[in-house]
């Protein structure tokens, strides 16, 4: 019976036995799917799979045989294919042939790997890098090194890329970019049968030759073409044996350390019996040190004749023959470099390389410039005045060089030279040439012989000689000379002569511009090249090359100033100076030097330099405060604002002194309106916010502060103030009010006036001008008499004041009043302040409506006590204030509790603080009606260090628990578990836990329960 389940199994098997397999992609490399190569091929089953290799060496035979697949590394160098020490043979043609990589009746791409054989082909004849057998596609980016092998029977066969076409299947192999060294016997050997086309395309790429009888590539029967080739050091660099190829655009070389080239060619070209008819087509080649350029050979064969060779545009350097031919048709080889301008020798009419055979060679070359200068323009300036051109041989003489006489000339007005500035080149074979001659012909013309000797061998290329040329002081400007070699003679190491060594002339051009480097203003009086203003006294610095000055000018018209001359200046080599006092007229902003140098040539330059002026004052001084101290005043002042122009450097002040002590008749003195008035106290420019200014004797002192920027413009007048140097009451000069001998002075004056016996004006302290005890005495107010004034000034200073100064009124305390119940209001200090000494809270209540007034609970935690009290005969007056010297109100928290007598929308109030100098705080304070829901607010500030606040909201008073916890829910620190009144409260964390140790850095959460209420809240430390 046939299930549904059946029926579908047999579908689908039905469907994949009719769908082609997809191409995969099998990695290659450890921890990969395979750890080996050859897994890999194996593994391989569609056409068109890759292989995917990592970097690495991989010590393996890889054979991929009837597939088609692509196998790629990671880069030549990089992923690397080495012969493992055993071999099995890929085929047995009558013979055994071992391959480091083997493609057999495949299709293969190989790209960016190297296959290193190792040298390891000693126990295996022959031997190969890569080996097709049958087989085609491609080698891209591939390298081949190290095809060796020693024998037993001493036949070396070792061959980097070989290939054997022997079916009936018409195959094509495209190798580009191989780079194939260390190969014993071939690079590349590739061979096919009469009737089985090998099309082969070998594209760039470059072949070098390990023995002195290897051969770069041999081709038997294949066509294509070979495109970019570099092949150097092989004894034959391409060998074609019956091989109708294109070969284009390649460069040949032979052993360029051998003097005795016998036997090495670079092409040669033969017919071969069975195979296709040859029509060779050699074109833009380089062929250098060989016996033979081109060989082309018949022989004699009756199937595979010569058609036609064709041996254009082809250079023949330094080789014994161009072409070497024995075909019965004429070759066509025009256009080709023979190593002279005459032409071909031998054979044919010139001196150039010889021709064997027949050819057609009208025309050849004459283009060819190979004694070239470098740079070929050389360029000289005032700044640059010398320079130097390497005169070099780029190839293409009729043989190796072994000496030279070469003439250089130039015009030497100019440039100036002679045979000294001429010598050896700095590398190449004529660096260390055993005879070097220069000798001066006349001005611009020296000769330069020089000969290698018969130890060295002769160059093919290289350097020839250096000079070095200077710029003539009285050249024109822009002018130019040609630099001319002129070659007299040329040998070989018979001494004969050579041709073919053609002169490029190099050229010179010279700017005789003056060259103005550098332009330098500074005010001198500042000590600036940044800043300046009037009045001011300036220095300009230029340096300047030039070896025929005629004339230089500075321009200081923009400071006020005159066009200075050349004669104006101090000289100290290429450096100029000028100096100018008195700058005038130069406002705010940028302002320039311009300075202008000619040479005799009228050829001129010029160069300026910018300063900025500032001649505007900053803005006045603000927020001074003068506070008296014992034999010293405290200045304290806000920041000064940078405006636009140049920076301030701080505040400088005057004063002027009442005089008089202790009577002070009079009015008080004005402040000094400027610098120019008053009295300097000798305290220089003061970059901080405050200074203590210890000054004597007794007095009164008026001060004004001024503000000063770098170039030195000072502000008007703003800020000032006034102070004694002492304290109020201190009598015996002390620096301390106390009951011994103060108090006791105090007491025998008391009630006196001046002109009664007893009367001591010392104690005579009081009123003061603004009523506080540290205020200006007034005494002549009151009659100049010792008085209930003066004993409050010298009370409210008893055991007060001391020989350090007091603090300056403080910062303002944050107070919150809130209404927390209906009939309940509460005066909190949401933060410590340590000026708060005393406050006084009042407020108008509604007729009929009472309150009763109780501390709070900060209140009972302070060290000092507390004396709170409330009128209530006025309704809400209560005060508050810490008793003692010294004693402040401490911490934050709940500081007044008022309950009316019945509810209240409303309860506006007023607060008076006082510090403990009994100055009045300025209060920060904020109201807030009773809260309708519960809330948690975010921290602020927030990321913190090492302190923050957390607000939490209250609808109705109940037990509330705040606590901050670590981000694995680890407890750190309980911050509230009490019950709290309804309203907002602010809680202070300072990142401790509840040992009082300080907690890490990181992300922690708060979070608050009250009642059924409950959230959390995320909060960052950084530190």
């Amino acid at each position: 019976m046939i299930t549904r389940r059946s029926l579908h199994l047999a579908l689908a098997a039905l469907s994949l036995a009719a769908t082609p397999l997809l191409a995969a992609d099998l990695p290659v490399g450890p921890g990969q799917t395979y750890t080996t190569i050859q897994a890999a091929v194996d593994a391989a089953a569609a056409a068109g799979d890759t292989i995917t290799v990592d970097p690495g060496t991989y010590t393996e035979q890889v054979t991929v045989v009837a597939k088609d697949l692509t196998l790629r590394g990671a880069g030549a160098g990089s992923t690397v294919i080495a012969a493992p020490i055993s071999l099995v043979s890929l085929y047995n043609d009558g013979g055994d042939h071992f391959a480091v990589v083997g493609l057999q009746d495949a299709t293969v791409h190989l790209a960016d790997l190297t296959v290193d054989g190792q040298g390891a082909g000693n126990l295996h004849e022959p031997f190969f890098g890569v080996l097709l057998r049958n087989a085609g596609g491609s080698l891209d980016r591939v390298a081949i090194t190290g095809v060796r092998n020693e024998p037993l029977d001493g036949v070396a066969h070792g061959v980097g890329l070989a290939g054997r076409n022997d079916d009936t299947v018409s195959r094509s192999l495209d190798v580009t970019g191989a780079v194939i060294d260390d190969c014993q016997l071939a690079a590349i050997d590739l061979r096919t049968a009469a009737d089985t086309p090998l099309t082969v395309a070998l594209t760039g790429g470059l072949i070098t030759g390990a023995d002195a009888d290897a051969i770069g590539v041999h081709l038997e029967g294949c066509g294509g073409a070979v495109d970019g080739l570099v092949v150097t050091d092989c004894q034959t660099g391409l060998d074609l044996l019956g091989s109708p190829v294109a070969v284009t655009g390649c460069t040949v070389t032979g052993d360029l350390a051998l003097d005795d080239v016998t036997g090495s060619a670079g092409l040669v070209v033969a017919n071969l019996e069975g195979h296709a008819d040859l029509d060779l087509s050699a074109t833009g080649n380089t062929f250098t040190g060989l016996e033979a350029a081109i060989v082309l050979r018949d022989t004699g064969a009756v199937v595979g004749a010569w058609l036609g060779a064709t041996c254009t545009g082809n250079t023949f350097n330094t080789c014994g023959a161009g072409l070497d031919s024995d075909l019965a048709l004429q070759t066509l080889a025009e256009d080709c470099w023979w190593g002279a301008l005459d032409g071909p020798g031998g054979d044919g009419p010139g001196s150039g390389v010889a021709l064997l055979g027949s050819a057609d060679v009208d025309p050849w070359r004459t283009d060819v410039l190979n004694l070239v200068c470098s740079p070929a323009a050389l360029d000289l300036s005032e700044a640059m005045p010398a320079g130097s051109v390497v005169f070099s041989y780029t190839g293409g003489a009729s043989g190796r060089i072994y000496g030279f006489s070469i003439d250089v000339t130039w015009d030497p007005a100019v440039a100036s030279a002679t045979s000294a500035d001429f010598a050896r080149p700095a590398s190449g074979p004529f660096a260390a040439a055993d005879y070097f001659i220069t000798q001066d012909i006349a001005a611009g013309h020296v000769r330069v012989d020089l000969a290698l000797g018969s130890v060295t061998a002769g160059a093919y290329t290289g350097d020839l000689f250096q000079a070095a040329f200077a710029l003539e002081p009285t050249a024109l400007d822009e002018a130019t000379t040609a630099i001319t070699p002129a070659v007299l003679n040329i040998r070989d190491n018979l001494n004969q002569p050579l041709a073919g060594l053609v002169p490029d002339p190099g050229g010179l051009t010279v700017d005789s511009t003056p060259v103005i480097a550098d332009v330098l203003v500074t005010d001198t009086t500042l000590g600036s090249s940044d800043w300046t203003g009037d009045g001011h006294d300036l220095t300009v610095t230029a340096t300047v090359v030039e070896s025929s000055l005629d004339s230089l000018r500075c321009d200081l018209a923009a400071f006020g100033g005159p066009v200075l001359e050349l004669a104006d200046a101090t000289v100290d080599g290429d450096t100029y100076t000028w100096t100018f006092s008195g700058t005038s007229g130069t406002g705010d902003g940028d302002v320039s030097a311009l300075v202008t140098a000619q040479d005799t040539q009228a050829a001129a330059a010029g160069l300026a330099d910018l300063i900025t002026a500032d001649n505007t004052p900053p803005a006045a001084l603000t927020g001074l405060t003068v506070a008296p101290g014992h034999q010293k005043i405290h200045l304290g002042w806000s920041a000064p604002e940078a405006d636009s122009g140049s920076p301030l450097v701080g505040v400088e002040f005057r004063y002027a002194a009442w005089g008089g002590y202790p009577a002070y008749a009079g009015p008080l003195p004005d402040a000094p309106a400027d610098l120019a008035s008053g009295s300097d106290p000798a305290l220089g420019v003061i970059a901080d916010t405050a200074v203590d200014w210890l000054v004597a004797p007794r007095d009164v002192y008026v001060l004004a502060g001024f503000v000063r920027d770098y170039v030195g413009n000072v502000s008007p007048l703003g800020d000032s103030g006034a102070a004694t140097n002492y304290w109020l009451g201190d009598h015996n000069g002390d620096g301390v009010v106390d009951v011994f001998d103060d108090l006791t002075a105090l007491g025998d004056s008391y009630g006196k006036a001046t002109g009664e016996p007893g009367y001591d004006p010392v104690c005579d302290v009081g009123p003061t001008l603004d009523w506080s005890p540290r205020g200006i005495p007034n005494p002549e107010a009151d009659g100049y008499q010792v008085q209930f004034e003066d004993l409050m000034v010298t009370a409210l200073n008893h055991d007060e004041v001391g020989p350090d100064q007091k603090r300056l009124p403080g910062e303002a305390p944050r107070l919150r009043w809130q209404q927390t119940e209906p009939r309940t209001w509460v005066l909190t200090l949401d933060e410590p302040c340590p000026d708060l000494r005393g406050l006084n809270l009042r407020g108008a209540l509604p007729a009929g409506v009472t309150c009763q007034v109780t501390a709070g609970a900060l209140l009972g935690q302070q060290s000092a006590p507390v004396f709170v009290r409330n009128i209530a005969s006025r309704g809400l007056d209560a005060g508050v204030a810490a008793m003692g010297p010294g004693a402040r109100i401490e911490g934050a928290g709940e500081l007044l509790r008022v309950v009316t007598s019945r509810p209240l929308a409303a309860l506006p109030a007023e607060l008076q603080a006082r510090d403990g100098a009994n100055h009045e705080l300025l209060t920060d304070t904020t109201g807030a009606e009773l809260p309708s829901a519960h809330g948690l607010a975010q921290n602020a500030p927030n990321p913190f260090n090492p302190r923050t606040t957390i607000e939490f909201a209250l609808p109705t008073a109940e037990a509330v628990r705040l606590a901050v916890y670590s981000v694995d829910g680890r407890l750190v620190k309980i911050l509230v578990d009490e019950v709290r009144p309804a309203g907002r409260h602010a809680v202070s964390w300072d990142g401790r836990d509840d040992a009082g140790r300080a907690v890490a850095a990181g992300a922690y959460f708060y979070a608050v329960q009250a009642g059924n209420f409950r959230q959390v809240r995320k909060m960052t430390l950084l530190k």
